[in-house]
């Protein structure tokens, strides 16, 4: 029998165990889920409410994008600020405070709520990003190296900000994380390659007179500004000797000056951004073989583009993909392609061969690549369909070729047949052979025994005959 010290071990032992499984919805009314699990969850359902049940000051150390505080010990106080049917994934610091902010959803009626089992340090561990609500941006890149991804919280930020070494500089969301530069100098300023800056909203720079701007670029190489808005600006998005970067799917508007400038600038790529309001639309100047895709420009208030006689650049991808939208644009579109029977003419070294109809990302716009899509789906078709008859005729060739095949192995078995039938006769006459062989060796000992028999004999008689001769001489002489 064991002993008590070791029945004690092996109970404690137990409950740790149990402890440690993920506990089903049946014993509690929630589900514990793993922070990989808990990222599946966010990456692949926009409308997961990721609840905080931390404090004020540990959410603003580090937090999960877009989560929502609500302290655990104000949780019963403010449920009503929950819908019951939403799906709700809760976390804190380890894992405690969670599962009892859990537990007083399902007391309440919740149905969906997932626990975060480790809480956000087992996130970290993961290497998750978190979001810090930072005294100052500025402050956060200063103390950052080469190459680090700086997680901005949700707030206003009323600083100017320069980056002076290569990172990823990333807000909590484009709607909620502002900087404000206060309608004095550059909001947002980048002078070093290979920079990344996304999901902000910049306003407030100074004026336009003086070339100041919502993000200006200065001698970057390969930097990339994504997704974010850029409005009451002079300038929006400003370029100047900078190459290789990518503008993209930023809201640029209201700004006093053009939405998006480029100065000595080449091999930029623009697409995918929303250009309206601005007073002017797009400004070039000494800057070449930048590409211009798939953009909207609306409404400029003075100009949609002005480009000074500059060398050519590229405003399309051809047919069936296009350029850009220009909203003072007149042609027409007789075969509902969603592409413009004309040109948009720029100037004389740049044009837009294949102006959108519609807004890119507009429905209407959805619609049109619907149709781009089943027109490269048809041409797939027919594709597969060379393909199967050419399938087909290989097919063809293989039932002759396994008809040959079956032919030549009856053949072959036949052969074979014959072989093993040869190879029988050739072993019977093999014995035989060796059996004459043998009775042959045997006749010629006999044979050899025989004349050995007469060379005795024959010499036996001569020597008779010579002695019966010397007989008959010597009784003759007698």
């Amino acid at each position: 029998m064991l002993g008590r010290p070791k029945v004690i071990l092996i109970i404690f032992s137990l409950i740790m165990i149990s402890f440690c499984f993920h506990r089903a919805r049946g014993s509690n009314g929630y589900v514990d889920v793993s922070v990989s699990e808990a990222k599946d969850m966010m990456d692949s359902n926009s409308l997961l409410l990721i609840l905080d049940v931390r404090t004020q000051s540990e959410y603003n150390s580090g937090h999960i994008r877009n989560a929502r505080l609500i302290p655990h010990t104000e949780l019963e106080a403010r449920i009503g600020e929950l819908e019951e049917d939403r799906l709700i994934l809760v976390y804190c610091h380890s894992g405690g405070r969670s599962a009892a902010a859990s537990q007083i959803l399902v007391d309440n009626g919740f149905t969906q709520v997932y626990n975060m089992f480790g809480g956000i340090l087992a996130w970290m561990d993961e290497g998750y990003p978190v979001y810090i609500r930072y005294s100052s941006i500025q402050q956060a890149i200063n103390n950052a190296s080469h190459g680090d991804r700086i997680f901005v919280s949700s707030g206003t930020y009323l600083e100017h900000v320069v980056i002076n070494m290569s990172l990823t500089l990333t807000g909590e969301n484009k709607d909620t994380t502002i900087i404000d530069g206060g309608g004095t100098g550059h909001v947002l300023l980048v002078t070093v390659n290979n920079t990344i800056i996304s999901d902000f909203t910049i306003r407030g720079s100074g004026c336009g007179c003086a070339a100041k701007s919502g993000i200006h670029l200065q001698n970057s190489y390969n930097s990339s500004v994504t997704g974010n808005i850029v409005t009451d600006n002079g300038y929006g998005i400003q370029l100047k000797d900078s190459d290789s970067c990518t503008i993209s799917g930023n809201t640029i508007a209201n700004n006093s000056w053009p939405g998006i400038a480029l100065f000595w600038s080449h091999e930029n790529v623009i697409t995918g951004n929303d250009v309206k309001e601005n007073f002017w639309g797009i400004k070039l100047s000494s800057s070449s073989d930048n590409k211009f895709i798939h953009n909207n420009i609306i409404d400029s208030k003075a100009f949609q583009i002005d480009v000074s006689g500059e060398t050519a650049n590229i405003w399309d991808y051809g047919y069936p993909s296009g350029g850009n939208y220009w909203s003072d644009y007149n042609g027409t579109d007789d075969n509902g392609d969603a592409i413009g029977d004309t040109p948009y003419a720029i100037d004389e070294n740049n044009k837009d061969s294949y102006p959108l109809m519609t807004p890119y990302g507009s429905p209407e716009e959805i619609r049109f690549l619907y149709y781009d899509l089943s027109m490269k789906y048809n041409s797939l078709l027919a594709y597969y369909q060379s393909l199967n008859t050419t399938y087909q005729h290989l097919l063809d060739d293989y039932i002759v070729l396994v008809a040959n095949y079956t032919g030549i192995q009856v053949e072959y078995d036949s052969l074979l047949s014959n072989f093993n039938s040869l190879n029988s006769t050739y072993s019977d006459l093999n014995a035989t052979y060796n059996e004459l062989r043998s009775k042959q060796g045997a006749t010629i000992n006999e044979l050899n025994n025989i004349r050995n028999l007469m060379y005795i004999f024959m010499a036996a008689t001569i020597i008779l005959l010579g002695t019966t001769v010397n007989f008959v001489r010597g009784k003759l002489k007698s």
